[in-house]
């Protein structure tokens, strides 16, 4: 049975389009919006990228979210915004320069509006389109600071506390996981791999984190000895990975839209595209840290790998309508 792909596509658009939102209401964007508990650590970084590719077509979201930077966008590190674009390849390849024409007005909007590091982003962020909106740009002022309080803000307030840089999200990492080595953390939270060595070697020395041996590799964990943190310091924060999870859908995205666009192709056809898709979808999950999405679909061929991958879809577009929620699937 072929499954129509239109429904899919439309419910996907929907639940990134909400999922970014509540993110935003999260953080203090300006306006009465209707908005959903987040059940993780915001990521503002990649927060930002994602809209560049999947909240352009709200202008709502657009205009609120660049008037939330313009007033906190010291609590955004450019270096990041660079590194992740580069690690995850926001945008892809089909839809790169839109993305990057996208990141481009905002970067413009910043740097008109006294964020002079945001600069930088211009040589990566395609050609000076958009010029109209950023001079149409008005400013509402309804930003509200962001409450550090709340577990989803918990980076934020990392990064009033240590600056911003890696400090926030290697230490919020070894505070919500057990322990971890370099390798592991380097994938998870976004910087530079000799910045994430360098800092935990800082961190070493400080006598906040200790090493343990495990075989080859050398695990870093926080020493509770330190008393640097309360016990409970933390202990509501949830991890996520949002560059994987990002990456993950915008593939699943891809597959359906090149699907959509060749109606009629049959099921062997449609089996070829998803097949070039599930490698890079099963590495984001795993680095995600849920391995079991999509995971069926590799044993499989054909109709039943076709149909296979669309109940995947749908659970996966569930988990994001309700992960904002802070339900735990």
């Amino acid at each position: 049975m072929m499954t129509e792909t239109t429904p899919l596509l439309t419910r996907g658009r929907e639940a990134m389009t909400r999922f970014l939102w509540d993110q935003w209401c999260s953080v203090g964007i300006g306006g009465h919006f209707e908005k959903a508990p987040v059940g993780f650590a915001i990521d503002l970084e990649a927060l930002i990228l994602a809209s560049s590719e999947w909240g352009q077509e709200d202008p709502r979201l657009r205009d609120e979210s660049a008037a939330w930077l313009v007033q906190f966008g010291k609590l955004v590190s450019v270096q990041r915004l660079k590194s992740l674009r580069s690690l995850y390849q926001f945008g892809g390849d089909r839809v790169e320069l839109g993305c990057a024409q996208n990141l481009d007005q905002v970067a413009r909007l910043m740097v008109e509006r006294n964020h002079r590091n945001w600069r930088s982003l211009y040589h990566e962020s395609g050609e000076e389109e958009g010029g109209g909106w950023v001079s149409n740009f008005k400013n509402r002022e309804l930003s509200q600071q962001p409450d550090t309080r709340a577990p989803e803000n918990f980076l934020i307030k990392m990064r009033t506390l240590f600056g911003v840089k890696a400090h926030a999200e290697i230490i919020t990492w070894l505070l919500t996981h057990d322990a971890g080595n370099p390798a592991t953390i380097y994938l998870q939270v976004g910087w530079p791999r000799k910045t994430v060595q360098n800092v935990l070697n800082d961190l070493l020395l400080s006598g906040l984190v200790v090493s343990q041996n495990d075989g080859r590799q050398k695990n870093f964990i926080l020493d509770p000895k330190s008393h640097i943190f309360h016990p409970d310091f933390a202990s509501e924060v949830e991890w996520l990975n949002q560059p994987y999870l990002y990456r993950a859908f915008r593939h699943v995205m891809d597959v359906l839209e090149k699907v959509e666009s060749e109606p009629g192709r049959s099921e062997q056809w449609q089996s070829a595209k998803i097949r070039g898709h599930l490698t890079a979808i099963k590495i984001a999950f795993e680095r995600l840290g849920y391995p079991d999405f999509f995971a069926s679909c590799l044993d499989r061929r054909g109709s039943e790998m076709v149909e296979n991958f669309y109940e995947e879809t749908s659970k996966f577009f569930f988990f994001l309508e309700n992960k904002i929620k802070g339900i735990t699937l």
